[in-house]
């Protein structure tokens, strides 16, 4: 039995084995989703869905994430005038921001100045995308989005500043979720993000009420889901171990005892063996 695991394993592209890896960690209620930015529409790849109705890009998106669909995006079919001027596909409208006034924001220009200070692709720079399962993207992905609850999120951010401690600088309006927030912000900045989804994300995208976005450059792929894993080992695990009782809490969490009792240390050495044999 072993041995017929490892021969699939082995069968598994890179891509494939990463979405398993934040699926099983994370019990995600749906597929990570990667997204591919292209410059023109003919570098789509050959089998890709072309769909006739016009969607918004968080529309995709879901499609991608929940029923695991393979989209072509592009000019043409992704109706939304905001995600095309945050994914660089065109400039936002004339008057775009006066739409928003009152019912949004006090005033036009207070709708401009969350436009203007969002993370965004200069215009003209792509002209269509692949959105599609992780496991399934025939290309790689620029970014990779995932869909998590507050719990998943902590797992997450904790397995994002694993290697380096160093913190998330979230920028937020709770605007542009999906392709500003999420994919624009995580592919200009070239590090993990999370946003909120936005009104349109979850009113046409299908966003639950408890999700959030976790987005991510796809280089960053492998070190994240090592520190996710990693965590995982060492105690942090998701579903969380919840706990409300009398007894003393885990070995970590005993910072007024004078010395760490010795079941702490010895799981640290494991850890840390683990680590060494899996760096060579």
């Amino acid at each position: 039995m072993k041995r017929k695991i490892a021969e699939a394993e082995k069968k598994m592209s890179e891509k494939e084995k990463i979405s398993e890896g934040f699926m099983n960690l994370l019990r995600l209620r749906t597929l990570p989703v990667g997204v591919k930015l292209l410059k023109d529409r003919k570098e789509l790849p050959p089998g890709c869905e072309i769909l006739d109705e016009p969607l918004t890009f968080c529309q995709f998106v879901t499609y991608a994430r929940v029923y695991g669909r393979t989209l072509g995006v592009s000019q043409e079919n992704q109706v939304c005038a905001i995600a095309k001027g945050n994914l660089g596909f065109a400039d936002f409208p004339a008057g775009l921001a006066k739409r928003f006034a009152i019912v949004r924001t006090s005033t036009g220009e207070a709708f401009e100045k969350i436009l203007k200070t969002g993370l965004r692709i200069e215009p003209g720079r792509f002209q269509a995308a692949l959105v599609a399962p992780l496991e399934a993207i025939p290309i790689d992905p620029d970014v990779i989005l995932l869909f998590a609850d507050g719990a998943q999120m902590t797992r997450l951010i904790y397995a994002s500043t694993y290697q380096t401690g160093e913190r998330l600088n979230i920028n937020t309006a709770a605007e542009c979720g999906t392709c500003g927030e999420g994919v624009a912000a995580a592919f200009m900045k070239d590090k993990p993000t999370v946003s909120f989804p936005c009104y349109g994300t979850r009113r046409f995208a299908l966003a639950e009420d408890n999700e959030l976005i976790f987005s991510f450059p796809f280089h960053h792929a492998a070190e994240i889901l090592r520190g996710l894993a990693m965590t995982d080992k060492g105690g942090f695990k998701y579903p969380i171990l919840q706990q409300l009782s009398s007894p003393k809490p885990p070995a970590l969490y005993r910072i007024r005892e004078a010395d760490p009792p010795e079941e702490y240390f010895a799981n640290l050495r494991r850890l840390e063996e683990e680590a060494r044999k899996k760096n060579g």
